[in-house]
């Protein structure tokens, strides 16, 4: 939940919505910090793959051919020339890598190579323990000393009583 709240304020512009005091200036990302922001469970590694490219605004004919089967490989290589060539770097978060489709495949065949490219960074979270050996890290335990159950709280509130598409929310009264 932390990396949603995280998200949510980062890439979804909607930081006057969580709370966060008491985070502390240096753990509330910037507004725009974060490029793209990806829920990973029970997704392909294309699902996965075009949602970077989306981050990374390639057009939509390559999101489209990377979605429709375009080769691993070939896509991890379009998106980093895609930055290379723009000069660009952005920061793709990833949730619930331990519960992608293919969870092993993702980190060695999308994560690894894409941050080889050296124009993705990555915030990945997951549950449990897994392996993440490859993956130049640095691990955070955003359950232990990060925990906030009563901000967490109020953003699940928030999100649930906040009309979706114009649609009043069932949980609007709430």
């Amino acid at each position: 939940a932390r990396l949603g709240v995280g998200a949510n304020l980062a890439a979804l512009g909607r930081g006057h919505t969580v709370r966060h005091d008491g985070w502390g200036g240096d753990c509330v990302p910037a507004e725009g910090s974060i490029h793209g922001v990806i829920h990973a469970e029970d997704r392909r590694l294309r699902e996965v793959l075009a949602s970077v490219a989306l981050a990374a605004e390639l057009p939509d004919a390559v999101i489209e051919s990377i979605a429709a089967g375009r080769p691993i490989d070939d896509a991890v290589g379009v998106i980093t020339e895609h930055l290379r060539a723009g000069q660009r770097t952005i920061v793709v978060l990833v949730d619930a890598v331990d519960r992608a489709e293919e969870p092993e495949r993702l980190i060695r065949d999308v994560l690894q190579p894409l941050l080889a490219g050296g124009r993705v960074r990555l915030l990945v979270g997951g549950r449990g323990k897994w392996d993440l050996s490859g993956l130049p890290r640095r691990l955070i335990d955003l359950d232990g000393r990060f925990a906030d159950p009563e901000a967490v709280r109020t953003w699940v509130a928030t999100r649930l009583r906040t009309p979706s598409a114009g649609a009043p929310s069932p949980w609007g009264g709430a």
